[in-house]
């Protein structure tokens, strides 16, 4: 078959075409088909032309046979997707239009086949449709009310369990229908948690109380994630609603009962505050008694009485003022003061304290200082002292032969303090409850030692109303290492 200039160009064109073309003549013998044409059908590098159609693909279907008749006789006729069988077996998707074309002479010379492979986006939608279906078998699955949305926040999914639960239909969920079945008192805040999530694109968690058909109000946990696609771009939403109504009631009982200790503890330190005062007046009366008559009385039998009543009122006064001290500490009136002091002054005034009891048990009580540690500081020198009056006094009370050492260093932004002593030290399953209030190691240690069992108790509590914290290192036999830190803060 002649050809003309223009043929032979449109022939060219069809072979370098980046789609998917083929060019017949009337008897279906192939002209030109495109490298596109070739690969989509499997058809490699063979040669094509003035071979028949049919004897390329002999189980052609007889539907296409007419398709190509209607071409051939002067029809276009296109369809958007049709599924073909390729030369090596494999199924192919494909959207494809058949048109003639015309000679010179304006007769039929044959058809012209267009097609597109959209195999990809076939088994794109088929996968799409099975996850989507994956999606609704395991969200009936689920215990929980489960909802989706598309990317504008509008809900447009919901499972059984929220039907059955709210009494809604679709019509009534669908958008933001589903707000009608909130509480009025949640509405706004959750509306404004669903705007900002999407909005933002994070995650979206709230709490809302959801009426039930019953009429009923429960308290669900609503949380919801954006699912995003190949570009990250959030596709669709999807979430879930956990009842939490026992959880809520729960952490209603806990708030009350926290509260009644609370209110019980307040009661509790006001009693303590009061009758420490109450019994601190007549006490005060009464040592001023008793140091009236040592003074004045010489005999030795009264005088030994009156100093077994003395040691005893001392002891006395003092488990009062821990006691009240203590409770100030647990209702946070307690005073801290910010002053600026000589912080090696004040180590070394609690170190005098107790050099003469350190002497009398045969203890080396020595204190160091780090160079480091700048000589004034802000704090409060009273409380500071009180902790370390408690601790080395305990050093003292339970070392019965070696050393108590005190230092002092910076620790980054803090000082610390060390008070360490080789003591009879403490069990370490005692540990937890060692700066809990009337707490000891042991029952024998108090009856052997005395002691009110709150000075621990209290220099925590001074320690963290100050901003640091406190702890121990200490096994039985081995001593103990009492360490606590301060915020570090220097005068302007």
């Amino acid at each position: 078959m002649k050809t003309s200039d223009n043929e032979e160009r449109l022939l060219l064109f069809i072979e370098q075409a980046p789609v998917a073309i083929a060019m017949f003549d009337r008897d279906m013998r192939y002209l030109s088909a495109s490298r596109r044409w070739r690969n989509d059908y499997g058809l490699g590098e063979r040669d094509l032309y003035g071979r028949s159609h049919y004897e390329i693909f002999p189980e052609i279907s007889d539907a296409w046979k007419a398709v190509h008749r209607r071409g051939l006789a002067g029809e276009v006729v296109a369809a958007e997707e049709e599924s073909f069988v390729r030369a090596d077996g494999s199924i192919q998707w494909l959207r494809w239009q058949v048109q003639p074309w015309f000679e010179t002479c304006g007769a039929i010379g044959g058809i012209i086949i267009f097609s597109e492979d959209i195999s990809k986006r076939k088994q794109a939608e088929q996968a799409k449709r099975e996850s989507e279906e994956e999606f609704r078998v395991l969200s009936e699955a689920m215990p929980q009310l489960v909802w989706a949305s598309d990317v504008h926040g509008r809900a447009d999914y919901f499972n059984s369990r929220w039907f059955e639960y709210t009494g809604q239909s679709f019509e009534d969920a669908k958008n933001l229908g589903w707000l009608s079945a909130l509480h009025p008192e949640d509405v706004v805040r959750t509306q404004e948690a669903w705007t900002e999530a999407v909005s933002k694109g994070g995650v979206y968690e709230v709490q809302y109380r959801l009426k039930g058909k019953d009429g009923a109000y429960r308290w669900f946990l609503s949380r919801g994630v954006p699912r995003r696609g190949d570009s990250a771009k959030i596709e669709r939403w999807i979430g879930t609603c956990t009842d939490i109504s026992a959880q809520k009631d729960l952490e209603e009982v806990l708030q009350a009962a926290r509260e009644a200790a609370e209110d019980a503890s307040r009661a509790k330190s006001e009693f303590l505050v009061t009758m420490s005062h109450e019994i601190r007046t007549p006490m005060t009366i009464f040592m001023g008694a008793i140091q009236h008559l040592l003074e004045i009385d010489q005999n030795p039998e009264h005088r030994q009485l009156l100093d077994m009543a003395d040691a005893a009122a001392q002891r006395l006064l003092t488990l009062i003022d821990d006691i009240l001290d203590f409770s100030r500490i647990e209702a946070r009136k307690i005073n801290i003061d910010a002053v600026a002091f000589d912080l090696r002054a004040c180590v070394n005034e609690v170190v005098r304290i107790f050099s003469l009891a350190a002497q009398e048990k045969n203890l080396v009580l020595d204190t160091e200082v780090a160079s480091e540690v700048p000589e004034r500081v802000i704090g409060d020198p009273k409380r500071l002292g009180q902790i370390l009056v408690n601790l080395v006094g305990n050093a003292v009370k339970f070392t019965h032969a070696g050393e108590i050492h005190v230092g002092v260093r910076t620790a980054g932004e803090a000082l610390e303090f060390r008070v360490t002593d080789t003591g009879i030290g403490i069990p370490l399953e005692k540990h937890p409850r060692l700066f809990e209030r009337f707490s000891q190691v042991d029952s024998s240690l108090t009856r052997r030692y005395g002691g009110s069992g709150l000075g621990l108790a209290i220099s925590k509590g001074l320690v963290e109303l100050m901003g640091g914290n406190i702890s121990v290192q200490s096994e039985a036999g081995k001593g103990s290492c009492f360490r606590f830190t301060l915020p570090l803060r220097l005068p302007v």
